[in-house]
């Protein structure tokens, strides 16, 4: 997600081991529809390379 320049989200298992696959993502008003749906696919990409 990196090379789209998108933030992927803040690592939440740094602080509890529970949440060692767990991510914290927030869009604000600024983020447009088009932006989400931009974020949904880059996160689609990596899930398949991963295998998730």
């Amino acid at each position: 997600m990196e090379k789209e320049a998108i933030d992927a989200g803040y690592f939440l298992g740094e602080y509890h081991s529970d949440l060692a696959n767990s991510i914290m993502v927030c869009a604000t008003e600024i983020h447009t529809s088009e932006d989400i749906k931009e974020y949904i696919e880059a996160t689609k990409k990596v899930l398949a390379r991963i295998g998730g």
